[in-house]
């Protein structure tokens, strides 16, 4: 099963990273985009705010591809 996660980042750049997963639960998606980002200051007073590549993130959403014996069956997760 692959997963893909999509980054939307405050300045208007999306990354899509793919994660092969041998399975699927509700916390899937939360996992791999904690295990890649970072928190930190933001240029506001006080502000906290998640990374990724030095850059902020504004929203991710995860897609599920989930592979059986030749028919390809796509579902959606947005977080």
């Amino acid at each position: 099963m692959k997963v893909i996660l999509m980054l939307i980042m405050m300045n208007g750049t999306v990354y899509n990273l793919g994660f092969t997963v041998d399975r699927y639960d509700a916390r899937t998606c939360d996992k791999l985009f904690d295990s890649i980002t970072y928190k930190g200051k933001t240029s506001g007073r006080n502000k906290q705010g998640v990374f990724y590549k030095s850059k902020e993130v504004f929203a991710h959403s995860c897609s599920i591809e989930k592979t059986t014996k030749g028919n390809n069956e796509t579902k959606n997760k947005t977080s």
